[in-house]
């Protein structure tokens, strides 16, 4: 399946997550790498959604930014109270 069509649903997109894994692979038990990280990935998501929405594509653009929101909730999974 393509990013998009994962992302309807509001799940990540698995080659997205794939490269989150990869760069934490030898951040075990690093909070601030792993949610520099899915934070990092959350933003990226996000710009694509912005971009969408400047061209009028208003649900390509939300399926973008649920999936961007998806990346912000894990990442701040990682912020100690």
């Amino acid at each position: 399946l393509k990013a998009m069509e994962l992302a309807r649903f509001g799940a990540g997109a698995i080659g997205e997550v794939d490269q989150i894994g990869r760069r934490l692979k030898n951040c075990v038990g690093d909070q601030e790498a792993w949610h520099e990280a899915w934070s990092e990935m959350a933003e990226r998501v996000e710009a694509y959604g912005d971009r969408e929405m400047a061209e009028g594509r208003r649900m390509g653009a939300g399926a973008y930014y649920l999936r961007a929101a998806t990346y912000h909730f894990i990442g701040e999974r990682f912020i100690p109270p």
